[in-house]
Formats: structure tokens, C-alpha cells, sequence
């Protein structure tokens, strides 16, 4: 399991989903040398995301054209679900490496001592974004599902999908608990993500990771195996990303190592204020189509 090579006979599939609410303009604060830093927390999350989409590209890339080895869904939530690339509409997910290849926004000049592994020339998430309203993370990871089911009964031989997520709080397309003090009930969250772990092609079931960013406690948790590892974060939203989160599948960890990463065995797939790098790493060492 999880071991068919990503190829153009299989194509692999992998979902990003970018909570775009108002809280994601804050700045977002990694240790305390990053106090007087201005990036913001949604700023941060598309550098990360143009990055590995620049890297995918340039892996499946030949002579002058790329292979098609990868689809790509891409989705942002706010008030609505919407396609943080404007170029895509929703409607056109997922799309290919070479559909993806001709929709970026800008391109910017690097010198090759400036152009490293965490930076790319090529920006395809719009920044002016207008970031506002609730986190309906929810309807995001419903819309996702649907693509994912239609594109499994698609693809049923290649590599299992793959769904990140980047959010800084709590999903609120919720229903209020009235027998919890009238707190958000994250139950049909958790449903829509169980369902998604079920969809599956004849090389194992959908994975998703979650990627949390904060502005408030200053602790980085990687690849937890127990929910009181989070419970420190003291952030309501922890415990539920967390439960949302799949375990690393087993074929990964020794892969992870190559990545710098030692992950535990039942380790999830959920990183919280982790330094740029690592949530780089996070997404290339389960997204890389040449290591599939």
C-alpha cells in the first residue's frame, strides 16, 4: 500500500485547502525572535503552497513540457468556498500540472544565490485575496470530498489522494452544542473528514494533514501520536485538528527520515507553529510524485 509511482497512465491527486477568514491577516509568530516579523499568517501559508507547487511542476517536468503525474485541486474557504487561484475557477478542478503550469500570477526574479529550496519565482496564490468573514472549513472539506470521490471512480489504480490543510483556528459552519454551553458541535466536521479517510483507490485510502498556525502560544508540536500532546497548545482549535488529522502511513516514516523528519510510528499528519522548513518539508515528503 501507498506505493504505486505517481505516472501519467496514474496520476496522483493532491488537495490543498487555505482557511482565508479574517483572523488569517494576523502575523503570524513562530518563536520569539519572529516578534517584529510582519508576514501574516495567510501570506505564510501561500509562500508555503507556491512553493511546493513549484517544486511539483519542476519534478514532473521534461525538456519543455511536464508530465501530467499529478492533478491538483486548490480551494480557499472564508465566508464561501472559492478558488484562491483566479485564474481556476472551482468549477475546473482538479486540474492538471500543465493546466496549473499557465495559471500563476506573477513571476519574480531571483539571483541563484537568493532561490533556494523555500522560495519560489513563481506565485500562484493571489495575495489580494480579501481575507474576512467565518471559517467555513466544513463546507471546504465537503467540496473536497466530492472531487475526491469522482476522481477516485476515475483513477481507482493510482496513488491515494492526498488533502492539506492550512488553518489558524476553529471551523465555525458549525451547529452550536446547546448541552455544551452552547459551544460549536465539531462532530459533522468530523464526519465529512471520516468519510474522506474511506475514500480509497486500489492502493490505500485518502490521506489529510493539517498544518495549524497560530499568533498566540509560542510551541511547536510535530506529528503527535496522542491527543495530550496538543492539549499544551491550549487552543480549542488544536484537539479538533487534531482528530480531523490521519496517522502517517506506515510506507511514509522511513521515507520521512530523508526529510529530517522522525516520525513516530501512529504519528498524525498535523504540525502546529513549526518553523518554516519544517511545514515545507511536511507537505514534500508526502507530496513528492517522484517518491511515490
Amino acid at each position: 500500500m501507498y506505493n504505486k509511482r505517481m505516472s501519467r497512465a496514474n496520476p496522483g491527486l493532491m488537495v490543498f485547502l487555505i482557511d482565508c477568514s479574517a483572523s488569517m491577516a494576523l502575523p503570524l509568530l513562530r518563536s520569539e525572535t519572529d516578534k517584529n516579523q510582519s508576514i501574516s499568517k495567510f501570506e505564510a501559508a501561500a509562500d508555503i503552497l507556491d512553493s511546493v507547487l513549484f517544486q511539483c511542476t519542476t519534478k514532473c517536468a521534461s525538456e519543455d513540457k511536464y508530465k501530467d503525474y499529478v492533478d491538483f485541486v486548490i480551494l480557499g474557504y472564508g465566508d464561501r468556498v472559492f478558488s484562491p487561484i483566479s485564474k481556476i475557477p472551482v468549477s475546473e478542478y482538479p486540474i492538471s500540472v500543465n493546466k496549473l503550469d499557465s495559471s500563476y500570477e506573477s513571476v519574480e526574479e531571483f539571483s541563484e544565490e537568493e532561490l533556494g529550496e523555500t522560495m519560489s519565482p513563481i506565485k500562484w496564490i493571489n495575495q489580494d485575496i480579501q481575507l474576512g468573514g467565518i471559517t467555513s472549513m466544513r463546507a471546504g472539506f465537503t467540496m473536497a470530498k466530492e472531487i475526491i470521490q469522482d476522481w477516485v471512480k476515475k483513477h481507482p489504480d493510482s496513488y491515494p489522494p492526498i488533502l492539506l490543510n492550512i488553518s489558524d483556528g476553529m471551523a465555525n459552519d458549525l451547529p452550536i452544542d446547546e448541552e455544551d454551553n452552547g459551544k460549536l458541535d465539531p462532530s459533522p466536521l468530523f464526519e465529512v473528514c471520516k468519510d474522506i479517510k474511506k475514500i480509497q483507490t486500489n492502493d490505500g485510502n485518502t490521506v489529510i494533514g493539517n498544518i495549524h498556525l497560530s499568533d498566540g502560544k509560542i510551541i511547536n508540536v510535530k506529528f503527535p501520536v496522542s491527543i495530550d500532546e496538543v492539549m499544551d497548545i491550549e487552543d480549542p482549535a488544536a484537539g479538533t485538528l487534531f482528530e480531523m488529522t490521519s496517522e502517517v502511513p506506515a510506507p511514509w516514516l522511513e521515507k520521512a527520515q530523508g526529510f529530517g523528519l522522525n516520525i513516530r510510528p501512529s504519528g498524525k499528519m498535523y504540525i502546529y507553529n513549526s518553523d518554516f522548513d519544517s511545514f515545507l518539508s511536511f507537505f514534500k515528503f508526502g507530496t513528492d510524485p517522484t517518491n511515490a
